[in-house]
């Protein structure tokens, strides 16, 4: 396989990479370089600046542009040793698209935010790319219990309200309502009076994911056994379905089942964390959290449920105190709304929030210790013109040394532990590590591969296409340093499991797996430098394939990069990889993962010449 790009084609597409999505924002309180996630974009992913930084350290790309080569890397260190790993990074912005508390929208890199304050209604969504968002979570629901004399009142909040505004203070927004409280007084004999005024106060962070909720019940009068809640209502409505509950109170997690039959659920009391989900917690749908700041003050929490295994309504009670006049109840509560994460991961995020991360837990990506390994490779045989400084190259080999054993030794996801071997395999050649590590990981990676040919993840599902190339990839250079019996057979059935077509929601492979709607161009791309290993390997006489097999291979890559060339078009001067054929937006992985297999990287790193470039749109 060749080089298909010309000098100046290969410069239009980094162009986009490197001036189009790359961004300086503040990180932990350092002024950072990172790839947004798309142009529009002020979310940062790990794992997509990772496979990013494969493309930036290239010999003859790094030396024509070192310092965001550099300030890549040192991004992917800092994000690899922050307390809690996390999938993204941002940076601090908050936009107040309309200021009408009435109809309020607001805008962080994690989250929309809009609704009518007047009515109590706060909606929080998750923002997807290309501008869409989640089903939105409604805070709101709330009451207000107390006693004056001999008469109890349970209010809602929401019909009470009299003031209501958004607050602006520097880097964070203050969304509140208030509510004024009559209610039944006296001993002898019941006249309403005034009870006095709550406050509930949603303030959101540019920098932060964290929304942080304070409630404030002030009396007037002297009251008894006051609370006040935090709720959130509409559960099962507008494309949510909660049914997984998981909370913490004592010490210890339990999961509560919604009822299946419409009812009331006691929670119990002294909750510290609770977690809401769809049932499973999948990946791709919302999950809100709830960790209250004082958990000994909150007396109760109960789930009601409108329909048969739905939730519809949760509240905690905080309190009860008693007040004389100008006292006052406070509530403080800390709430995430992330994409299907469970509560003992989101609480450990919850419990150390590093400023400019999502808080959405993730296991470190094995693509940013293939990144560090690819520079110390690089650096070490003198491939670049403009080495690396000494302390990043000490900070890169020690960050593989604590962060590389223990991933190899997990059960990781397969693209983890595919490219944690390629980090192994690269790290061997600089010499950082004897060939022992390196074929232990191959090992592992080919035990998860089953008689079909397909690799599992450690739960037995097959895995994606994806993760499918990057293991068969791994196999064939490990067939760079040891030719191993066996190897062969492994990656042909592999590769008779890759065969791939257009389908009428884009790419598929010929078995049946999916590709995602936005993941098209990079599937493409990872199957066509599989392709490309596999036949370079074979070639080179350090892989042993059947001709039928390698025929397969040659096929692959043809099909692939077919496929993947419509996906590119030239914009104001540059190349762009659309990620799918019907998505216009600009992602750093397609447009890393494209460049990379048209430059056909393979060629240098299993001993092949590259031949003369070709062209591509004009």
């Amino acid at each position: 396989m060749r080089n298909l790009l010309s000098a100046s084609d290969r410069d239009r597409l980094l162009a986009t990479l490197a001036n189009g999505l790359g961004r300086e924002f503040v990180l932990d309180g350092k002024a950072v370089f990172a790839l947004a996630a798309a142009e529009d974009a002020h979310l940062f992913e790990f794992r997509a600046n990772a496979r990013a930084a494969e493309l930036l350290l290239q010999p003859g790309i790094r030396d024509a542009m070192p310092e965001p080569s550099d300030a890549l890397l040192d991004f992917l260190l800092g994000m690899g040793r922050v307390p809690v790993t996390c999938r993204h990074a941002a940076s601090a912005v908050l936009e107040l698209r309309r200021d009408d508390p009435r109809d309020f929208e607001l805008l962080t890199p994690f989250h929309r935010f809009s609704g009518d304050l007047s009515a109590g209604m706060v909606r929080q969504q998750l923002r997807r790319p290309g501008g869409g968002a989640s089903a939105p979570v409604r805070h709101t629901g709330n009451l207000v219990e107390f006693r004056i004399g001999r008469h109890r009142a349970c209010l809602d909040v929401e019909d009470a309200i009299n003031a209501f505004g958004i607050e602006r203070h520097p880097g964070r927004i203050v969304l509140w309502h208030e509510s004024a409280l009559r209610a039944p007084g006296g001993w002898l004999r019941a006249a309403e009076v005034k009870a006095g005024r709550v406050r509930y106060a949603y303030e959101v962070a540019a920098d932060s994911p964290l929304l942080r909720l304070t409630a404030t019940l002030t009396a007037a009068t002297r009251l008894a056994g006051a609370r006040v809640t935090t709720a959130l209502d509409g559960l099962d409505s507008d494309g949510l379905a909660m049914a997984a509950l998981r909370l913490r109170s004592d010490g210890h997690w339990r999961d509560v089942e919604p009822p299946v039959v419409p009812g009331l659920v006691d929670l119990g009391a002294a909750v510290s964390h609770l977690g809401l989900g769809a049932a499973g917690w999948p990946a791709a749908l919302p999950a809100i959290h709830l960790r209250p700041a004082a958990p000994a003050g909150v007396m109760s929490a109960k789930a009601v449920a409108e329909r048969p295994g739905r939730l519809h309504w949760v509240l905690l009670r905080h309190g009860p105190r008693g007040l004389g006049p100008g006292g006052s109840l406070v509530a403080e509560e800390t709430r995430l709304l992330l994409d299907g994460t469970g509560a003992e991961a989101a609480a450990r995020a919850m419990a150390e929030p590093m400023p400019g991360l999502d808080l959405d837990p993730a296991p470190l990506p094995g693509a940013a210790l293939h990144a560090a390994a690819l520079a110390v490779m690089f650096d070490a045989s003198g491939a670049w013109t403009v080495p690396l400084a000494p302390a990043r190259r000490e900070a890169l080999a020690g960050w593989l040394s604590e962060a590389l054993p223990p991933m190899l030794a997990a059960p990781a996801s397969l693209a983890d532990l595919t490219e944690a071997v390629l980090a192994a395999q690269a790290w061997c050649r600089a010499g950082g590590v004897a060939p022992d590590m390196p074929m232990a990981a191959e090992a592992r990676l080919l035990a998860r591969q089953d008689a079909s040919g397909l690799f599992r993840e450690p739960d037995g599902l097959a895995a994606g296409p994806i993760a499918q190339a990057l293991a068969l990839r791994a196999l064939a250079h490990a067939a760079d340093a040891h030719l191993r019996p066996g190897l062969g057979s492994a990656i042909a059935r592999g590769l008779s499991q890759l065969s791939v077509r257009s389908g009428a929601e884009g790419v598929v492979l010929a078995n049946g797996l999916a590709v995602p709607p936005l993941d098209h161009a990079e599937a493409l791309a990872q199957l066509a430098r599989t392709a490309s290993a596999v036949v370079l390997a074979t070639g080179a006489g350090r892989l042993d394939l059947p001709p039928e097999a390698l025929a397969a291979a040659r096929e692959l890559y043809r099909s692939a990069i077919a496929m993947l060339r419509p996906l590119i078009r030239a914009r104001d001067g540059r190349l762009e990889v659309l990620p799918a054929p019907s998505v216009g937006a600009v992602s750093p992985a397609a447009q890393a993962g494209a460049t990379l297999a048209l430059l056909a990287p393979e060629t240098r790193t299993l001993g092949a010449g590259v031949a003369a470039a070709g062209r591509l749109p004009a």
